[in-house]
């Protein structure tokens, strides 16, 4: 609690605004990498994550990152159907990390015929899909 009631301060509120500015520094960062690399974004501005548009399989795609890029990125479809297409970056970690993975995205081909497949997908998972109501985008 006495932490909590610390970030009411002068200095508590300075170091806040701080924190929030560090990490939209890396939600910047990583909008002009993507934009530039091609990806249509949303989000970044106000907010710590990135919604990137990629025209496929999200899970394919976290897939791909993953084991060519040692990249982690959230699939859209963990957020429903209308998250499929897309992946969510998080801008939450170190400015040097944050510029090591938009380097390894950079540097995977523009696309493979193969992408191999890892224990996270939801073919190996439950579908859990089938309980959620249906929604519409």
């Amino acid at each position: 609690q006495r932490a909590a009631e610390a970030t009411y301060t002068a200095e508590g509120k300075r170091q806040v605004r701080e924190i929030i500015q560090y990490y939209l520094a890396n939600a910047a960062l990583i909008r002009t990498r993507m934009a530039a690399m091609g990806y249509t974004l949303a989000g970044g501005e106000n907010s710590p994550y990135i919604w990137v548009k990629i025209h496929g399989d999200s899970w394919a795609f976290f897939d791909r990152l993953l084991n060519e890029a040692a990249v982690v990125v959230t699939p859209g479809s963990g957020f429903g159907t209308c998250g499929e297409g897309y992946i969510r970056i998080s801008a939450f970690n170190q400015k040097e990390r944050v510029q090591e993975a938009m380097d390894r995205m950079e540097a995977l081909p523009a696309s493979r015929s193969t992408i191999r497949r890892v224990s996270l997908h939801p073919d190996r998972l439950p579908d859990l899909r089938a309980r959620m109501p249906a929604s519409s985008c």
